[in-house]
């Protein structure tokens, strides 16, 4: 889902070694590029049938790559670096959607198809590779370019070259080389999350689809393999090269709290004792409200309608002149909400098309390809798009015959505008103010005091509805400085950046233009505490220098959620308390950012919009229920940041807290129903009577290009 410099790629299984050896043999000796390759016999799975029989075959996607600081994962989100910390590295991802065990195949830079960038002994359905790949910037990679797995679909195997990003200079620890270069394995899981299918609430009018998986990275310095990942649910994995990792989405892992990585041992690690793999569980969100069926959230799905070589374009009757041969490719929005900016590439996109937006149910004909071109692909920087089969097509060679030349009279036909989804409107607004200290100052021998001495603001609204346009002033007189907040919905939070602790009175919305629930308690005084007299400071080692960072935003998060267990146990007796969670986007960056959303996953779970933040600022939204196991900042890219790749938010698996003595404890259903609650069966130790807060884990890195 950060980097190495080029590493020694997994060994296949014994079974698959053979297999892979004869299909680098007969590339080497066959085509020199993939733009060779004959046009697929295999017939394009029907993007919707009446009645939809599912093929047997598997079908393997070329579905994102990313540039990584050369180095290596300290844990699973955290990364040093190797070099001069500013050499970048390709990671491919490739995923088998299809419905059977692609088997042993290789992945080729376009141009080299002889010499495989990555060998694999195969991906069962639903799984996903994401490995470093020895790729050149500027070089598109081809997936099973020997034609060795017979697929499903075979227009989707080719991933446009990714640009290498431009990054900050921003400092990261140094890699420290391990004693013994060895593999180190570790991960986590998911099972029960509710997919709402976009509807934002539990969908019972459609069939219920909960999603369960899990991952398992190589963060050491060798690859692994082969393993397995115990039972249940048995998931055998045939190589995991260093710096790599796989994640299986299957409803094996439905009943299950636990496993073990690498249960036979038979890959020699760094660390043996941290195998244990935990899988996170579940609250159900809120079932849709009965009566009328409900809207679902409006979203794109970009899909290649039609790419051939032609004459005409699809609307054209006659050319006035007779011309060469082009590619002609037509772009549909087949989903429910409009699509911003993307991009369409073709073969080793040098001359990619630039597409500013498509409504929904609307289609647009892009400016033609000149020969030859042989893939083309869609490529969308928004990550809470729909990706569906259909956003890639293999182009067949033909010889056409050139039609007759005539006058053309086009006609031009409007595209459809979405229509809004009105909302609701709860109580009023009730906004107030807290303060958290900042001292630790010590005494230099000069007799200067040294260390922090400021004080962190927050703005919070304690009401019902969200306030939105009103200032926060701080001191008085002619001294006083507003800053304005643009918006602040209810249960939220906005806290600044920390200012220089002195006496003074923060006062919010101060010329009244919110009407608010209580207009008594937005003045509030800043006090400087009683402090003992400061120790002496000690010598450390002189500082050092690192780069300091461009004057942009920067966007991360994280969030903490929590659950009420008076007992300090899980209830055996009664239904279990639902999870709840609360969501924080910060800046600290050297900039403020615009208008930004942060979305949840599964998709259409959650989404919450930001107006504006503050360089410095952070803003915390909620409490809601836990519905979501991780969510993307910015998907859509609206803020040019300073590092893209830290937007990523992922929900870390905490230990199981014993079952109260009453009962013996029931394993979670693998079949959720319609309830508001499910029972958890993952949650960190909690004291009786409190309530329970525990931070999510921040990931570091996004795919490029999907």
């Amino acid at each position: 889902m950060p980097h190495v410099p080029r590493h020694v790629l997994a060994a296949p299984p014994l079974a698959a070694a053979s297999a892979l050896a004869a299909l680098a043999l007969a590339l080497a000796g066959t085509r020199t590029s993939h733009a060779d390759r004959p046009p697929s016999s295999h017939p394009a799975r029907p993007a919707q049938v009446a009645t939809p029989t599912p093929d047997p075959r598997p079908n393997l996607v070329a579905v994102g790559g990313q540039w990584k600081l050369k180095g290596r994962n300290i844990g699973m989100w955290q990364r040093c670096v190797t070099g001069n910390g500013y050499d970048q590295g390709f990671h491919l991802c490739v995923a088998n959607a299809g419905n059977a065990p692609s088997g042993p195949f290789v992945v080729t830079a376009d141009g080299e198809s002889s010499v495989p960038v990555l060998s694999t002994g195969g991906l069962d359905p639903a799984e996903t590779l994401c490995a470093p790949v020895a790729a050149a910037p500027g070089v598109g990679l081809f997936v099973d370019a020997g034609d060795a797995v017979l697929e499903s679909n075979e227009d989707d195997n080719w991933l446009p070259p990714v640009p290498v990003p431009t990054l900050a200079p921003v400092a990261h620890p140094t890699c420290v080389p391990w004693p013994t270069p060895l593999a180190e394995l570790a991960g986590d899981g998911w099972s029960g999350f509710i997919d709402t299918q976009g509807y934002g609430c539990w969908p019972t009018h459609l069939p219920t689809k909960a999603l369960y998986g899990a991952r398992v990275a190589n963060v050491g310095e060798r690859a692994a393999g082969p393993f397995r990942v115990g039972g249940p649910p048995d998931w055998r994995i045939a190589d995991l090269p260093a710096d790599a990792e796989r994640t299986l989405s299957d409803s094996r892992f439905a009943s299950t709290h636990s496993t073990e990585i690498d249960a036979d041992d038979a890959v020699l690690e760094f660390n043996e004792s941290n195998n244990t793999l935990n899988f996170l569980r579940a609250t159900a969100p809120p079932t849709c409200t009965p009566g009328v069926t409900p809207t679902p959230f409006p979203a794109p799905t970009l899909v290649i309608e039609r790419a051939e070589y032609r004459h005409l374009g699809f609307d054209d009757v006659c050319l006035p002149e007779v011309v060469a041969p082009r590619v002609f490719v037509r772009i549909a929005n087949t989903g429910t909400g409009p699509a911003a900016r993307f991009i369409v590439h073709a073969d080793d996109g040098a001359d990619p098309r630039d597409v500013a937006g498509l409504d929904p149910g609307t289609h647009v004909d892009i400016e033609p390809f000149d020969a030859p071109v042989h893939h083309v692909r869609i490529v969308v920087r928004d990550r809470s798009f729909n990706r569906v089969a259909g956003d890639g097509r293999r182009i067949p060679q033909v010889t056409l015959t050139p039609p007759p030349t005539c006058t053309v009279y086009p006609m031009v036909t409007p595209s459809p505008s979405p229509t809004p989804t009105p909302s609701g409107i709860p109580g009023p607004p009730d906004l107030t103010a807290t303060i958290t200290l900042n001292i630790g100052r010590c005494e230099g021998r000069d007799g200067a005091l040294l260390g922090p001495y400021h004080y962190r603001p927050c703005i919070v609204n304690q009401g019902g509805t969200e306030a939105r346009g009103f200032v926060v002033r701080f001191g008085e007189g002619a001294a006083a400085e507003d800053i304005a907040v643009p918006q602040l919905d209810a249960g939220g939070r906005l806290c600044l950046a920390e200012r220089a602790l002195v006496s003074t009175v923060i006062d919010v919305d101060p010329d009244n233009r919110i009407a608010e629930s209580d207009e008594t308690n937005n003045r509030v005084p800043v006090h400087i505490p009683p402090e003992l007299p400061p120790p002496a400071c000690t010598p450390g080692p002189a500082p050092t220098a690192t780069p300091t960072p461009a004057p942009l935003p920067n966007l991360r998060g994280w969030a903490r959620w929590w659950i009420d267990l008076p007992e300090g146990c899980i209830p055996t007796d009664r239904p279990v308390p639902p999870f709840y969670s609360e969501v924080t986007v910060y800046n600290d960056g050297g900039a403020a950012a615009g208008a930004f959303d942060t979305v949840a996953e599964p998709p259409g779970a959650q989404r919450w919009a930001f107006e504006a933040l503050p360089a410095g600022a952070s803003y915390s939204r909620g409490p809601s229920l836990l519905t979501f196991y991780r969510a993307a900042i910015d998907p859509d890219n609206r803020v040019t940041e300073s590092d893209e790749r830290d937007n990523d938010i992922y929900v870390p698996v905490p230990t199981m807290p014993p079952y109260c003595p009453t009962a013996t404890p029931t394993p979670g259903d693998a079949s959720p129903t319609p309830v508001r609650t499910v029972t958890p069966s993952l949650t960190p130790s909690v004291v009786p009577g409190r309530r329970l807060f525990m931070p999510f884990a921040v990931r570091t890195e996004r795919l490029a290009g999907r």
